[in-house]
């Protein structure tokens, strides 16, 4: 007999609540959405209505307590740890959206909180669910490529997220600009593919936290060497290459399908589609959102631990935290110098 659903509270009712999480937990049997939070009521109310009837709605996250076990945290950066940490501490179990907060520093009171409760705390980095993703760990995992050499990540798009909010223009409520919003992902999925960093260099088109380009070299402890691009402004390959001894292989940052070429000469080389999964265009994306709620709820009814602890959120906002410190500034063709024509 299957345990009766988890409630869910969905702190947040902006984008990503939207577009993600609260269409994942209708493919989901395993919650069911008791409380929808937002000061704006109104949205709150019609998304209640299109995803979860007869759901409670408040504009006050203290609620969630008296209607749910577990919520999803998705409000803007900056009110990530006094949400999370409220309701950590009175047992609510806490899927926060990345990043996980603005600081290392407010990561240890979620952390603190979650330890002192025995809540679980998870961070929202779906990618790590996404089939290509899984892929990707496998063929690496098996030894497909032999030693690997190298890695790129491209990650940009000029199309706009729909938010509901302009949280993103303020540093002090984002924390920042596309290195923690966006390149987070990217370097997530680096670390989760090929360990911690040991070194990593970055460069950034803005000193004040308000950059849309970020590039990112890296050495990982395992000796892999790799590139992570992200933009704001540009449409680039949103994908990652792999390079090893035996051959290539490359996936979407987000899809079911990756490609394997094996071999240097023209006569040995495989090259072809491999079909992970039978999504459809944005069934993928779904389905990613909808296994990493399955991972949440699994977490809270074993105890096992989710696959992306808050720990390790923390841990990636400590190597942002570096590359803030010590970036460079991102070298564009405007910023040479132009050359006057000799006198004649």
């Amino acid at each position: 007999m299957s345990p009766d659903p988890l409630r869910l509270a969905i702190v947040g009712c902006g984008a990503i609540a939207e577009l993600g999480h609260l269409p994942a937990t209708r493919a989901f049997p395993g919650v069911a959405v008791t409380l929808l939070v937002d000061r704006d009521r109104h949205r709150a109310e019609a998304l209640a209505k299109q995803f979860a009837p007869g759901a409670a709605v408040s504009a006050d996250f203290a609620e969630a307590p008296k209607h749910a076990d577990a919520a999803i945290v998705a409000v803007p950066p900056h009110l990530h740890a006094p949400i999370a940490k409220a309701l950590l501490a009175e047992g609510v179990h806490v899927l926060a959206e990345k990043p996980l907060a603005r600081t290392a520093a407010e990561c240890d009171e979620m952390i603190g909180a979650a330890e002192s409760s025995g809540a679980v705390l998870a961070v929202a980095m779906q990618r790590r669910f996404c089939q290509s993703t899984r892929f990707l760990q496998q063929a690496l995992k098996a030894g497909i490529l032999g030693n690997v050499r190298s890695f790129s990540i491209e990650n940009g798009t000029t199309a706009s997220w729909p938010t509901k909010s302009l949280y993103f223009l303020h540093p002090e409520m984002s924390g920042g600009g596309v290195l923690i919003s966006n390149a987070c992902h990217d370097l997530d999925l680096a670390i989760a593919l090929f360990g911690a960093p040991s070194e990593i260099e970055c460069s950034l088109d803005s000193p004040i936290r308000m950059e849309a380009n970020c590039l990112l070299d890296l050495k990982m402890t395992s000796g892999v060497r790799g590139t992570i691009e992200t933009s704001l402004t540009r449409d680039l390959g949103n994908r990652i290459r792999i390079e090893g001894e035996r051959g290539v292989v490359e996936g979407p940052l987000l899809g079911a399908t990756a490609k394997l070429i094996l071999g240097s000469e023209p006569e040995l080389t495989l090259a072809g589609e491999v079909e992970v999964s039978g999504a459809g265009a944005m069934d993928f994306y779904l389905a990613a959102m909808r296994e990493q709620l399955d991972d949440f709820v699994s977490a809270i009814r074993t105890g096992k631990g989710p696959t992306v602890p808050g720990t390790e959120g923390q841990e990636l906002l400590r190597w942002i935290e570096h590359c803030y410190v010590a970036a460079k500034a991102l070298d564009h063709p405007w910023n040479q110098p132009i050359e006057e024509p000799a006198a004649s």
